[in-house]
């Protein structure tokens, strides 16, 4: 399989972007949730459930452009739930064990989960050999 960096990287930077959005739009969520009393993981669950609405749509008409419906939404759904896994794996070590600030574990947390997504993503959901 050959990679073509050019289009690699445009799918990179512009998911970047989708990720920047649903990411001050996820945090936002997160950190008011958490302001009004709940519960850590409650509060990141309710962020990510919205920014998993809007990555499947910018993902496919925006980042990846890709045309064919077909089994996509169920890889989209079980490449993020992977993802959210080693989120929320990242967030409870980081707080319960090194003993690191909540919001700081957010944030260490939304970085691996969106490596571990955009390689789902590329590499699973959206594929070039479609």
């Amino acid at each position: 399989m050959t990679i073509n960096t050019t289009k690699t990287l445009r799918q990179f930077i512009r998911f970047g972007l989708v990720g920047l959005i649903k990411t001050a739009v996820g945090l936002g969520i997160i950190f008011a949730a958490m302001a009004f009393g709940a519960h850590y993981i409650v509060a990141n669950i309710l962020g990510y459930g919205v920014g998993m609405i809007m990555g499947y749509r910018l993902g496919k008409n925006w980042v990846f452009v890709r045309s064919s419906p077909e089994n996509r939404v169920v890889l989209f759904v079980l490449c993020l739930a992977f993802a959210y896994a080693c989120n929320l794996a990242t967030l409870f070590l980081s707080v319960e064990i090194f003993k690191i600030s909540e919001f700081v574990a957010q944030v260490l947390a939304t970085i691996v989960f969106t490596l571990v997504s955009f390689l789902g993503q590329k590499i699973v959901v959206f594929p070039i050999s479609q």
